[in-house]
């Protein structure tokens, strides 16, 4: 049954399609399609002018203003990111100095008799 369900598809599909193609190629129908589709794009045009002059009047967002919020809004959330991203990169740098400075003091220290700062070589050369 859906072999023969398939094969009728295909055999419309190809009928209607063909039929469409000598259609198309007719210059009487071309010449009479185009007598009601342009009206159809003129209703169109109208249609949405005034449309838009209703939106303006009455106060409500058009689609256009409706995708431009969303387009800002998404400018916002990307330099967002981007703010985030380079505060986290400050936040490391600055963590990265800490432990430095950490490292730094661990490795200095203070002679508590002359209350002077000495390095692991100058304790070395006072040993000696």
């Amino acid at each position: 049954m859906e072999k023969m369900m398939k094969d009728w598809i295909e055999t419309w599909e190809k009928n209607v399609g063909n039929y469409m193609d000598e259609m198309v190629k007719s210059q009487s129908f071309m010449k009479n399609f185009m007598k009601t589709y342009e009206p159809a794009l003129d209703l169109n045009k109208t249609l949405k002018k005034n449309r838009e002059s209703f939106f303006q009047t009455f106060g409500v967002a058009s689609r256009n203003d409706v995708v431009e919020v969303f387009q800002k809004a998404q400018d916002i959330e990307i330099k967002t990111c981007d703010l985030e991203e380079k505060l986290d990169q400050i936040l490391h740098n600055q963590n990265e100095i800490i432990k430095s400075f950490k490292s730094q003091e661990k490795n200095v220290k203070t002679d508590t008799i002359t209350n002077t700062p000495t390095t692991p070589k100058n304790t070395a050369k006072k040993n000696k």
